[in-house]
């Protein structure tokens, strides 16, 4: 291969691309714009739907026995929170169930189970359904939340300090870059992949 031919013909396209004002444009300028303009408004949509999600009432099945009001409070505090929750008890659960009808009131609902002898909650939510599934997100905050909880009375009763037990070390970050570099990097990420998407459209 003449690398001398491949070079006058590489150095011609550039030069008959470079001539063409509208090319260069739709390039340079017009990506310089559009896509600074579609990550504002990405973000600007999902803040609105994250939003929105947020502040829409879920209704949560309980189909538990033991320790519901504790899992109430919690969810309680979620509301002060922010979030919206309306609470289904034991009772209404095991009606619904039975009637096969469950899925038309509640977005998910809890049952305890038993697994390998380990005591476990189930949180059944319908995968389909978005509202479905942020519930269930909501739904395992709060047993984490009540899982901290056992775990913090299990320990203080032993007689241990449980803020250390569970969080033995602190874990801090620190960027050492100058503005610059991370101005740099970012750019250096950002600007390739415009030219490339303005080659493909061109």
């Amino acid at each position: 291969m003449n690398f001398r031919i491949v070079k006058a013909l590489y150095k011609k396209e550039i030069l008959d691309v470079l001539r063409d004002k509208k090319t260069v444009i739709m390039m340079l300028i017009v990506p310089l714009i559009l896509y600074p303009l579609m990550i504002v408004v990405g973000l600007q949509l999902m803040t609105k739907i994250t939003t929105d999600m947020s502040e829409q009432n879920y209704t949560i099945g309980i189909g538990i026995e033991e320790d519901v009001d504790v899992l109430e409070e919690i969810f309680q505090k979620k509301c002060e929170e922010g979030h919206s929750f309306t609470i289904m008890g034991f009772d209404e659960i095991s009606q619904f169930n039975e009637g096969g009808d469950i899925w038309s009131n509640v977005d998910a609902f809890i049952e305890r189970v038993e697994l390998e002898g380990k005591d476990t909650f189930v949180i059944h939510y319908l995968s389909a359904d978005t509202n479905s599934g942020y519930a269930t997100d909501l739904i395992i905050e709060v047993l984490n939340d009540y899982s901290l909880m056992l775990t913090t009375s299990i320990l203080e009763e032993a007689g241990l300090d449980s803020e250390y037990v569970l969080n033995p070390v602190e874990i801090a970050v620190k960027d050492n870059s100058t503005t610059e570099e991370s101005a740099g990097n970012l750019l250096g990420g950002l600007v390739p992949f415009m030219l490339v998407t303005s080659l493909l459209m061109g």
